[in-house]
């Protein structure tokens, strides 16, 4: 996902079709699509890539103008639509049953910090291999290893393809979570809660909103 609010797209975020009643919207986090104190930026593309010229300058294949159309400030989810409203080939299908300790998931992602600090020639998904489930609190479930800015938006499946949720944030416990000191404080326990429970404190940890614990988003889905 790239904003374009500065006269040159720049990557910014990762996002991803879900079906909602056999049309499809476009979900990525809250704080991917916010400037300036909460402002929704109103200048969105998507795309599959992103190539680097000889010249340095970035080149989109099948790019996409998409807006905001819902998002949760507090649980940082936003939905986006495709402005014009051609439905997606490609998309994921939500995941009904509870997520349990046992889960085996995977992320995809575009490495998109990676990707501008780097001469890297070219900026395309990727995904991680499974892992288990490292902790759950009310909303969110923890991995182990943090991931690259840009990340935030990115789909987390289970072993069957059905989309649980999605990536939002890393921290590193061992710094006592001192970059979330802006967060709320219910979020900061949340989190606390989690990370006490890792069994390697040293790690990076990856925080994944879980879709199936979050009613109201559940029922935006269900309904629109």
């Amino acid at each position: 996902m790239f904003d374009n609010s500065l006269e040159s797209y720049s990557p910014i975020a990762t996002c991803f079709a879900i079906d909602c009643n056999s049309k499809t919207l476009i979900m990525t986090c809250y704080h991917a699509v916010i400037f300036d104190d909460d402002d929704i930026l109103d200048d969105l593309i998507i795309c599959t890539t992103v190539n680097r010229r000889s010249d340095n300058k970035l080149e989109f294949e099948n790019v996409i103008k998409v807006e905001v159309i819902a998002y949760d400030k507090d649980l940082d989810w936003a939905i986006l639509k495709r402005k014009d409203l051609i439905p997606f080939t490609n998309f994921f299908k939500l995941r009904t049953k509870p997520v349990t300790n046992d889960l085996f998931i995977k992320k995809y992602f575009f490495a998109v910090s990676l990707f501008l600090e780097t001469s890297l020639p070219i900026l395309s998904c990727g995904s991680k291999d499974y892992q288990k489930v490292h902790s759950l609190s009310n909303h969110h479930v923890l991995l182990e290893h943090g991931d690259f800015a840009g990340t935030s938006g990115s789909p987390i499946i289970d072993t069957d393809s059905n989309l649980i949720g999605m990536h939002q944030e890393s921290y590193s416990p061992i710094k006592g979570l001192s970059d979330v000191t802006t967060k709320s404080k219910r979020k900061i326990d949340q989190l606390m809660e989690c990370a006490n429970s890792a069994s390697s404190s040293h790690a990076f940890l990856s925080y994944e909103l879980m879709f199936c614990s979050v009613p109201s988003l559940i029922n935006y889905l269900s309904n629109n």
